[in-house]
């Protein structure tokens, strides 16, 4: 289990930040220099960029339909985990490009406090079906960031240990196995 996990909180400029990336319907991340927040004290942000195929199950309005969507993509994301083992959370280090882990563990990095995200519903848009191209009426492109960034080599995920028990300023009133967001003076 994850020991020193944070409770993520919202960042407005990271969503914005994301949004503005998602309006470019690319499925690849944006440069790091990029997405790199003003108002933050950290550098470098994280991001997972996924897209769903085919058109909103409903008008992007109806927001249980976007709830469906949005547990799909995150759900697409951790189904990584199958790929990590103890000696990838100790020391992270990416894998073989079929075995792909950046997502997942820049969820559960354990430095990571802050998150923002965005989406777009677009068309035409290209898949890889059977290895070959599709063109598809509608995607969706769904994108998030994460501050400060996760996934730097050599680093630890997470501390193994029990859920919230290596907290540096305690642990969450609401989530008692995550950790208190780092205060504003240090963050």
């Amino acid at each position: 289990m994850a020991a020193n996990l944070f409770q993520l909180s919202w960042n407005d400029e990271l969503a914005r930040i994301a949004q503005a990336w998602a309006f470019q319907c690319q499925l690849s991340s944006e440069c790091y220099e990029c997405r790199a927040p003003v108002t933050r004290p950290y550098t470098f942000t994280g991001q997972n960029v996924h897209q769903l195929s085919g058109a909103p199950t409903r008008r992007s309005t109806d927001n249980l339909s976007q709830v469906k969507e949005w547990k799909a993509v995150i759900e697409s994301w951790y189904s990584e985990v199958v790929y990590v083992d103890e000696s990838l959370v100790r020391s992270y280090a990416p894998v073989s490009q079929n075995k792909s882990i950046g997502h997942y563990t820049q969820m559960l990095w354990a430095s990571t406090y802050e998150i923002g995200c965005g989406q777009v519903t677009f068309g035409p848009c290209m898949e890889l079906v059977n290895n070959a191209p599709a063109f598809l009426e509608k995607c969706q492109l769904f994108v998030c960031n994460y501050g400060p960034a996760g996934n730097q080599i050599t680093h630890p995920v997470y501390s193994i240990g029990p859920a919230g028990t290596m907290c540096p300023y305690g642990t969450s009133s609401q989530y008692n196995e995550l950790c208190i967001t780092p205060p504003k003076s240090t963050n």
